[in-house]
Parts: structure tokens; C-alpha cells; sequence
């Protein structure tokens, strides 16, 4: 049995997300709400991003995690990090 992952959420964790074999979308800001149901329709489990959860009515997250199909998980955002930063600290360039 193949599960369909969609995620919905910030582009730079929608990269991530379509590199792993999810389907991703990034809203606009007005249009979270359409997303998650258009994500939901075509998938088996929806990630949504805290972010993109928090521009949701809770009553509309709430009626949506408690469902069992499609299942809806919010997860915390990845902090995104300087990558140069992060290339200069692991060559030893700088602390």
C-alpha cells in the first residue's frame, strides 16, 4: 500500500519535502485554508506547517485533526540556517 504525503508550508521545507516524494504546496498567505483541503483531497496525510496553521480558524484545524482520512499533522517549522555560516563552521573558518 502506497500513503500520499502532502505537505503545505514555507518553500524552503517544501524542497525538502518534494526531494523525499511529498506533494508540497506553498499558499498564499489568504489561501491556506483551499490548500490544506486541495492537499487533503489527493493525499492520505497532510503536513502542515505551525506557521501556515497559525493563519487558520482553530476551530477549522481542529475539525481537520480530528478526522481520520485524510490525517493532518501540524509540525513545528525547520529554523532555517545561514548556510554559509554553517560551511564556514564546519571547515573551521570560523567558531
Amino acid at each position: 500500500m502506497t500513503v500520499r504525503i502532502a505537505y503545505v508550508g514555507a518553500e524552503a521545507n517544501a524542497a525538502g519535502y518534494r526531494l523525499a516524494g511529498a506533494r508540497s504546496c506553498v499558499p498564499a498567505p489568504g489561501a491556506v485554508a483551499p490548500a490544506v483541503a486541495e492537499a487533503g483531497a489527493e493525499s492520505d496525510v497532510v503536513l502542515l506547517s505551525a506557521a501556515c496553521a497559525q493563519r487558520l480558524p482553530p476551530a477549522l484545524i481542529e475539525s481537520w485533526v480530528s478526522r481520520i482520512s485524510p490525517l493532518l499533522i501540524v509540525i513545528p517549522d525547520a529554523p532555517l540556517e545561514d548556510v554559509g555560516a554553517a560551511l564556514r563552521r564546519e571547515l573551521g573558518i570560523e567558531p
